[in-house]
């Protein structure tokens, strides 16, 4: 039988973090946020309700962040049109991703890529 002891006394910290890697080489997978909780031999809920408790968001939102974060870089670096973007990260068109970058950032990821492509002073965010 497996012993459960030495997760009991780890950190939520601890618990996690191994999931916030998991999430981060999956960005584009639908199941994303399932995965990360299944690498962690947690159930869905109760990896989301611990997730939102210990980070302050709830797991999908911090997994949207994150492909918005690539999607700066990727505007701001690279020649892809938003159609290639948008599926590279797992959007099933530009319009859907579209939408979503411009709720986050509040500019379009056109007009993103005109103020802040590189040589522009854009400085990719971590």
């Amino acid at each position: 039988a497996f012993d459960r002891s030495h997760t009991t006394n780890l950190s939520f910290q601890e618990r996690l973090a191994p999931s916030l890697d998991y999430i981060q080489r999956h960005l584009t997978d639908r199941d994303a946020i399932r995965g990360a909780a299944a690498s962690i031999n947690m159930g869905y809920e109760k990896y989301r309700k611990l997730f939102q408790s210990h980070y302050g968001t709830a797991p999908g939102n911090y997994l949207i962040h994150r492909r918005i974060l690539l999607a700066q870089d990727l505007l701001s670096g690279t020649d892809m049109t938003i159609k290639e973007i948008a599926f590279q990260l797992g959007y099933p068109d530009a319009y859907t991703f579209s939408k979503q970058f411009k709720k986050i950032n509040g500019l379009a990821p056109q007009t993103f890529r005109q103020y802040f492509s590189r040589g522009n002073g854009y400085v990719p965010v971590e």
